[in-house]
């Protein structure tokens, strides 16, 4: 499925998504590495959840 969803999805307005996600501090990019979830949120996720 997921490659299908990738397949019918053009680059730009991806790319146009992720930075605006990244403006509001939800992802960091990496150069030449691509997109991954915010150090900070992921903490903020970890300490959320019922251990």
């Amino acid at each position: 499925m997921l490659e299908k969803l990738r397949r019918n999805l053009s680059d730009i307005p991806v790319r146009e998504a992720l930075k605006k996600i990244e403006s509001d501090g939800l992802v960091e990019n990496i150069p030449h590495v691509g997109s991954h979830i915010s150090v900070t949120i992921l903490n903020r996720l970890v300490k959320s959840l019922p251990f």
